[in-house]
């Protein structure tokens, strides 16, 4: 005897019943649906800044399932929805304020689903971009902040003359960078960076003063004249004096040369004094802020 039953694809269920044949008893049960669940992937990754995305569930339409956050992972989220059959979830993940990539896994029908997210990155506001120093030298320092938590950077300094050093908060959003710049030995400005998370910070020295001494400070001349030079030694690496004269017709300068072994040289010479007087004139040369005096009799 054949016996013929009707499909159960409506139910996950197994059902059962008694027939009865030439008076007996026949138990028949039929199995429900099997419930077989897949994922569209077991993975999915979001920027750092956050966003939301979704994954698939296949299953047979009368079967039902669940879905699970990461507790350790409160920053993902599970939408509520469809619970059963074929159908879609959607996940959503809050930004990362952290400098390291984190991950969440969730649980889908059963089924382990990893979201991966970036880390954030790590930009840095200088509470300053620049700063001028003496030429003697000095220390100082600018600071620095982040809204990334962990981040860490060097400060680097690509001048001999100038160093630096970081100082960084526990949570490396915020910090000092400490920096020295030795003496300027030179009579000119110099400029030196600092590099630090990407920005640049500009350190400017002034130059050393710019001081000169004379061999002498002044010389006397017959009537005749002649000729003689100023020299002078500097205080300061690249430093080069004015010079002048109060009396160009009488005084005659010469084009400066040097520095040689730090010493520049003021050639000059001085014309014939003809007076009908018994007389001296005075005259004087200028060298770098420092008075040379020339005096010439007229006889």
């Amino acid at each position: 005897m054949n016996v013929t039953a009707p499909t159960n694809s409506a139910s996950a269920l197994a059902r059962s019943t008694l027939m009865t044949i030439a008076g007996q008893s026949v138990g028949v049960t039929q199995s429900g649906t099997t419930c077989t669940y897949s994922l569209g992937s077991s993975t999915a990754s979001v920027p750092y800044g956050g966003g939301s995305g979704s994954v698939t569930v296949t299953a047979p339409g009368v079967c039902t399932w669940t879905t699970a956050p990461d507790g350790a992972a409160p920053w993902l989220t599970i939408a509520p929805g469809a619970s059963g059959g074929t159908s879609d979830v959607t996940f959503t993940a809050a930004p990362n304020t952290a400098a390291t990539p984190r991950s969440g896994t969730v649980t889908v029908a059963g089924l382990p689903y990893t979201v991966a997210q970036g880390a954030a990155p790590c930009a840095y506001v200088l509470s300053s971009s620049s700063t001028s120093v003496a030429a003697a030298g000095a220390s100082s320092s600018f600071t620095f902040s982040t809204g990334t938590a962990g981040c860490s950077a060097t400060a680097l300094s690509y001048s001999s003359w100038l160093t630096a050093g970081t100082s960084n908060a526990p949570d490396g959003m915020s910090g000092t960078v400490n920096f020295t710049a030795a003496a300027n030995p030179a009579g000119t400005t110099r400029t030196g960076t600092i590099q630090f998370g990407g920005q640049t910070f500009t350190v400017a020295q002034t130059g050393a003063q710019c001081a000169y001494s004379l061999n002498a400070y002044g010389i006397l001349f017959g009537k005749t004249g002649g000729g003689n030079s100023v020299k002078g030694s500097l205080s300061a690496l690249g430093c080069v004096p004015s010079v002048g004269t109060d009396q160009p017709s009488y005084v005659l300068l010469s084009p400066l040369t040097g520095p040689v072994l730090n010493i520049f040289t003021l050639p000059y010479s001085l014309v014939t004094f003809n007076s009908t007087v018994t007389t001296v004139r005075r005259m004087t040369i200028t060298f770098g802020g420092q008075i040379y005096t020339i005096k010439q009799t007229s006889w």
